[in-house]
Formats: C-alpha cells, sequence, structure tokens
C-alpha cells in the first residue's frame, strides 16, 4: 500500500525490488491500483489517473487490477460510473482541450492515442455497500494472482476426512470451554 508515494512504483525501482524478493519467497504477487472514483470525473484527471496506472502496469510487470473506489459515494453513480468506465475518447479529447490552452492540444493527443493504442487500462467499480461489487472485484483479483488454479482438487473421501476432523477438532474446542466437572464430587 503506497498511498500518494506514486514515485515508488512509477518512477523509481524500489516497488519492483520488493515484490520481486516476494516472488523468490514464493508468494504470488499482483498489483491492485486503486483510484478514488470522485478523482477521475473530470477528463484531465480521468487520463492522470489512467496514465498512472498505466505507468505502474508497464515498471512493475505484474498482474494487474484497477479498481475505482468510492462508488457508493458518487452522486448519480449510474451516469458518472457509465461516463468513467466506458469513455468515448474522442468525446474525452475534446473535453480536455476545452480546459486547457492551445499549446497543449499536440499533448493531449499524443497521451489519448498513448491510451487508446494499449488499451490496457480499465477500471472495475467498488461500492463497499454492496457485497456483489467486492466479490467481483476479489474475482478478478484471484484471476491476476491464478488463485484457484493452486489449489488441489480433492475426492469425495478427503473432503469428508476433511470435515471428519473439522467436527473433532470443534467438539474438543467446545468441551474445553464447558466447566470441569470431577467424577468424585456429587451434584446435590
Amino acid at each position: 500500500d503506497c498511498p500518494g508515494q506514486i514515485e515508488l512504483y512509477v518512477h523509481l525501482p524500489v516497488l519492483k525490488k520488493v515484490t520481486k524478493q516476494l516472488e523468490n519467497w514464493g508468494y504470488r504477487v499482483a498489483v491492485v491500483c486503486l483510484l478514488d472514483s470522485s478523482f477521475v470525473t473530470t477528463p484531465s484527471r480521468f487520463i492522470s489517473g489512467t496514465l498512472s496506472c498505466l505507468a505502474a502496469m508497464m515498471q512493475l510487470a505484474l498482474p494487474h487490477v484497477n479498481v475505482l473506489t468510492k462508488c457508493d459515494l458518487l452522486p448519480d453513480k449510474k451516469n458518472t460510473l457509465d461516463s468513467i468506465l466506458n469513455p468515448p475518447m474522442d468525446q474525452l479529447l475534446d473535453d480536455l482541450n476545452q480546459e486547457s490552452a492551445g499549446k497543449f492540444h499536440r499533448l493531449n493527443q499524443a497521451m489519448s492515442e498513448l491510451i487508446t493504442s494499449y488499451s490496457l487500462t480499465s477500471f472495475l467499480p467498488l461500492d463497499v455497500t454492496d457485497i456483489e461489487s467486492l466479490e467481483h472485484v476479489l474475482s478478478h483479483i484471484d484471476h491476476a494472482l491464478q488463485y484457484y488454479e493452486m489449489q488441489e482438487p480433492k475426492d469425495i473421501d478427503d473432503e469428508k476426512e476433511d470435515r471428519d476432523v473439522d467436527d473433532a477438532a470443534l467438539t474438543k474446542a467446545m468441551t474445553s470451554f464447558m466447566p470441569y466437572k470431577d467424577n468424585d464430587s456429587k451434584e446435590k
């Protein structure tokens, strides 16, 4: 987690070294880039956030998931999310050119072409009040990590043995909290 420390994963090799060490230790590593949804509601901020995600993706060279956070706080959530998740790049470029001076129009065009030519940056909306949204983001992260491919398939007999062991452990744990009964003492 590097909030506000964009240079750690975009310009410097610090985080890349950390992730390589984690991989050397046997951990599976993926990048989850979190962007505040209210930050990317203007064209200039959208392009800035998208380029930041793209730079991190290229610098770290790891499986990557881009997530728009705080979607539950957006006014007119449905329309705003549609415009953020599926922005028409021509319209976005026109809006950006209206915001900026004429001398930046060629730069705006180049950034727009960079984003569309890579087509690697897409965003998943995260609404913490919606369990399906959380599950959707988690499933993308699991897919990026290839989490389920590492799981060993189980036979039906193995699952029964696991349940029996779990039941025995649960029974033992529950009886350890029961009051001790001395067989020699008599209850009155």
